[in-house]
């Protein structure tokens, strides 16, 4: 009876010295992340993601997506939707503006004003234009280059513009200049709303100013907090043994290699979500919510155990499949992964055109290889 009583006794004091080691451990690991991130400070501009870095307006109010997949993993998916559905919207309506403004243009350059005292026009004194074709001609340059607020100012030391400040309907093309005056600030507006709606596909500043944000500090992150979840999950149970009487010291070993195979199978893992091989469902995952993936990954580590042995059985089964298949039917859905994608893109440019056929010829010559490997 003592004996057993003197083993609970040993155990228990065991358990006491292992949850000080998990305190410990938890507050040195805290110390050197703190640490780290006042060395590598996340504000810092070399690895604070930007809007830029993925997409931007052009001169012409369009919105230019350069990077869909960055912009989906730094901005939540469902507002950035709504965001770019809006601004497609206010382009069409910019281009709409332009259309009525270059339909404007030439009918009211084609009406001369009417000076007082003056009748009929002479050759020694024609009857001055509302708009003359100079002015026309820079109106409709700057508008294809996208300056509005020059297009503005052209516009304002026009005589169409005093009719409309005058309020002069007298003139036979009243509507189609105060048509015009009125478009180009309504484009003005329109295009600062872009710009406005652009800054909102911005990463979320809270993130920025909180966690790294790079592709291989973010991997930090994920290492941090999944060890952080691992030590949390093990002072949660080994406080409750302790208490109970039920703690084994020889389970510690188990919590010690939890603190390694936590945070390898969690780098992969979100590997497998970046890359698009699996997902959290309705639980979206954008950069700035990898320390809570991470830290749940590590707190349920045994579960994740067997979720990376599901995900490897299927993994593995695929490429099973793959190799009864053949080459021949690696290089067929390559070959019609490449002509989807030849299909889609549109160069604007020589530059374009080159870079795209740059970025096309090794896959293409690499499809080409392996059927003809498969055919011999």
């Amino acid at each position: 009876m003592s004996t057993s009583c003197n083993n609970r006794y040993d155990f228990k004091k065991r358990g006491q010295h292992f949850v000080w080691l998990l305190i410990g451990l938890t507050i040195g690991l805290a110390l050197v992340y703190v640490g780290l991130k006042i060395i590598w400070n996340p504000t810092d501009k070399d690895s604070q993601p930007r809007v830029k870095d993925y997409a931007f307006v052009d001169p012409h109010g369009q919105l230019i997506v350069t990077d869909a997949i960055t912009m989906n993993w730094y901005v939540d998916e469902i507002n950035s939707a709504e965001i770019i559905a809006r601004m497609k919207a206010t382009y069409t309506r910019m281009n709409t503006l332009r259309d009525q403004i270059y339909i404007s243009l030439p009918v009211i350059a084609q009406e001369r004003k009417k000076m007082t005292g003056i009748k009929d026009a002479t050759k020694s004194n024609p009857l001055p234009s509302y708009l003359t074709n100079k002015q026309s001609n820079t109106l409709i340059g700057q508008l294809g280059r996208g300056k509005h607020k020059q297009a503005i100012e052209t516009w304002s030391q026009t005589t169409a513009a005093e009719v409309v400040d005058r309020g002069n309907k007298f003139a036979s093309s009243y509507e189609q200049i105060q048509r015009v005056s009125k478009n180009l600030n309504e484009l003005n507006v329109l295009y600062q709303n872009q710009a406005a709606d652009l800054k909102a596909l911005s990463p979320p500043q809270i993130g920025v100013h909180l966690f790294w944000t790079s592709c291989w500090r973010s991997m930090l992150e994920v290492i941090f907090f999944s060890v952080f979840g691992v030590l949390a999950n093990l002072l949660v149970n080994s406080a409750m043994y302790v208490r109970s009487n039920e703690f084994r010291p020889s389970e510690r070993y188990v919590a010690f290699t939890k603190l390694i195979y936590a945070p390898i199978l969690s780098m992969v893992l979100v590997l497998g979500v970046m890359f698009g091989w699996l997902d959290f469902g309705s639980y979206e995952v954008r950069v700035f919510s990898l320390p809570l993936i991470a830290f749940i990954l590590g707190y349920f580590s045994r579960r994740v155990v067997t979720l990376f042995d599901r995900f490897g059985t299927r993994v593995l089964g695929a490429a099973e499949k793959s190799i009864e298949a053949g080459p021949a039917a690696i290089a067929k859905r390559r070959k019609q992964l490449l002509k989807e994608q030849m299909s889609v893109t549109y160069p604007g440019s020589l530059s374009e055109l080159r870079a795209e056929a740059i970025a096309l010829a090794a896959p293409t010559v690499r499809n080409i290889v392996i059927e003809k490997e498969s055919a011999s």
